[in-house]
């Protein structure tokens, strides 16, 4: 039985920045090389009259997530094809 992976990602927008967005999340071994599909979303990102700032909310589960070996990886985001953040995975046996 292979793991799930549920990820929640909160962007926040400023206002020159409304449109649609195009969101990327690969998750990327410690030699750089990507261990799974790349990950692809779109959202719009809209403003009320009054907005300064708007936010789009993301959650993904990955079902039956595979990664190679017990090591550290990282999950990055990408916005519009821009690095944004990166977060560690560290993947170690139970027990």
């Amino acid at each position: 039985m292979h793991p799930q992976c549920a990820l929640a990602i909160k962007l926040r927008f400023e206002r020159v920045e409304e449109g649609e967005k195009r969101i990327r999340i690969t998750f990327i071994d410690s030699d750089g090389a990507s261990v799974m599909p790349t990950l692809n979303a779109t959202t719009q990102v809209r403003f009320g009259p009054n907005d300064s700032t708007a936010t789009a909310s993301l959650a993904l589960v990955i079902q039956q997530l595979k990664l190679p070996k017990f090591a550290e990886y990282s999950i990055d985001l990408a916005v519009d094809d821009r690095h944004e953040a990166s977060i560690p995975l560290l993947v170690v046996p139970v027990g």
